[in-house]
């Protein structure tokens, strides 16, 4: 019976040894640059560690549960990706961080959509667009300016 008690309580104790490890990850996420220290809504909050996350709020809030030595993620759409560690240092079972980031654009080259294959069959179509006398009438109306 001993050694049966002696076990459960081995278990009972890790298991609160391992829960005491963890510690509640909370802070704001403000941009840099012009933007003089703005907060970013919905930023994605990423334990790579563990693989969970939150998001952050409005107000650029989030919170999050860690271990100490996690590897936080930030990502956001418009400003580059960054990553923080977890102190392992830290005495009480929550810790505050402020974390800046920066913008990062990515030029993408221009797209031309238009309904044919390509631009060349757009300019064929309409050099040989047949228009009916009303039409080139009405055209000729538009392009009279009255004064006013």
């Amino acid at each position: 019976m001993k050694p049966f008690l002696f076990i459960i309580g081995l278990i009972v104790g890790q298991s609160l040894f391992a829960q005491e490890s963890l510690i509640q990850f909370s802070g704001s996420i403000l941009s840099a640059g012009r933007d003089s220290m703005q907060p970013i809504p919905y930023v994605l909050v990423k334990n790579k560690s563990r693989n969970s996350g939150a998001y952050s709020n409005n107000d650029g809030f989030y919170t999050l549960v860690v271990a100490r030595g996690d590897t936080i993620e930030f990502s956001s759409i418009g400003f580059g990706k960054s990553r923080i560690i977890v102190p392992e240092n830290i005495k009480e079972n929550k810790f505050y961080s402020t974390h800046i980031m920066f913008r990062d654009t990515t030029m993408l080259p221009e797209a031309i959509i238009v309904p044919w294959k390509n631009v060349d069959d757009l300019k064929k179509a309409f050099v040989e667009l047949k228009l009916d006398e009303d039409d080139i009438v009405r055209a000729y109306q538009n392009l009279q300016f009255e004064l006013i």
